[in-house]
């Protein structure tokens, strides 16, 4: 069996989430013991990236820069330049497929946030995405969905049958990632932290609520000693939300929010075990991997009740309304004040994570692949 994974769509530059998804599923797939029956398509601009995996990875003379251009090549070219692998399935991750394929193809949806969230796309990425991700519903022999959630938008929004999606999970960490935590005497040192922390990870994107976050615990703060850790781009971040920073916490307390920027991964796992809480407001998320790798750090999660968070978090955590800043903060406050219940989180997310794991999502994506080719034969 041949199977060739098309990650044209990565580039250095935008690691998200199809980034996470991709990589992590090359590697249960190599665990697997299957690296000889696959092929990986990715543009001259993200070749590195994949330097350490010992599956055949194809560079395709393109430069993913463009979109327009990438596009425009895999509508017109791909199909053609397959051919040479005498593939039985293709598998894109990214939400879209060419219009036209020489095998059964599979399309992974990982949410439909240019659906419901517009605004944080331009014009054309936005009208591309509106007509493409549809048609890729259609045209996919096999449709995998990250979640039950994101399964029911594909149902509605593809006007597909039922039968023809999967969910498979994703995970958060390999088990290795977690004897690599920094050590919390470091991470103190480093980002000038003194007293207890609650962390959050997130992008200035609308839809990640942090502007909510920040107001909630500008309730708080007098209430509890924990400082407010946010992880992600210090600049965008920084530029969205120091009106609101400003706003809430006056001239006083600032330096109880500390906006990190981004870190290594043995820096953010080193946060998530050294923090009483993380917190995740978001609005919208297709899955939520940074709530499943704070529990498998031992880090009590409080989250959104929205979308596939309780789902995927299951009694394992606290929720709040997102868009009640009372409430949010109310429960924050509940945690962050009560080492019992925090116990008791760690212990509920210990024992949910485990029920997640990167080899469980490879075997059951490759279930996928052999039931297309057993019916194509």
């Amino acid at each position: 069996m041949h199977i060739v994974i098309n990650l044209l769509h990565i580039t250095s530059d935008h690691l998200g989430g199809s980034w996470t998804y991709s990589y992590n599923l090359l590697r249960g797939l190599e665990c697997l013991g299957k690296s000889d029956e696959i092929i990986v398509l990715v543009n001259q601009n993200s070749l590195s990236l994949f330097s350490g995996l010992f599956l055949k990875i194809v560079p395709v003379p393109i430069n993913a820069e463009s979109r327009m251009r990438r596009i425009a090549w895999e509508q017109f070219y791909l199909s053609r330049f397959l051919k040479r692998f005498y593939p039985d399935v293709i598998h894109a991750t990214g939400n879209t497929l060419p219009l036209r394929s020489p095998c059964p193809s599979v399309v992974t949806a990982h949410d439909f946030q240019y659906h419901y969230f517009p605004e944080n796309f331009s014009f054309p990425k936005r009208n591309y995405l509106r007509i493409m991700v549809p048609q890729a519903l259609k045209i996919a022999a096999k449709v995998i969905c990250v979640s039950n959630d994101t399964k029911q938008d594909a149902i509605a929004l593809g006007k597909i049958e039922e039968k023809k999606v999967s969910v498979i999970y994703e995970a958060g960490l390999w088990e290795n990632e977690l004897y690599q935590a920094m050590d919390s005497s470091i991470l103190k040192q480093r980002y000038n932290i003194s007293n207890p922390i609650l962390l959050s990870v997130g992008s200035p994107y609308p839809h990640k609520n942090l502007s909510r976050l920040i107001q909630s615990y500008a309730m708080i703060c007098n209430q509890i000693p924990h400082d407010l850790v946010i992880v992600g781009d210090p600049l965008l971040i920084g530029h969205v939300l120091r009106k609101t920073i400003l706003r809430e916490m006056g001239g006083r307390g600032l330096e109880r929010i500390k906006i990190t920027g981004f870190i290594s991964r043995r820096d953010l796992i080193g946060f998530y075990r050294m923090a009483d809480a993380f917190v995740f407001p978001s609005l919208f998320e297709g899955f939520g991997i940074p709530a499943l790798e704070a529990m498998e750090c031992g880090c009590p999660v409080i989250a959104a009740k929205v979308r596939s968070l309780p789902e995927i978090i299951s009694h394992a955590g606290e929720y709040f309304d997102p868009l009640n800043i009372p409430d949010m903060a109310d429960v924050i406050k509940k945690v962050a004040l009560n080492n019992k219940l925090q116990m008791n989180l760690r212990e509920l997310g210990y024992a949910r994570a485990k029920q997640f794991s990167w080899i469980k999502m490879a075997e059951e994506t490759y279930k996928v692949y052999e039931a297309l080719v057993c019916m194509k034969k």
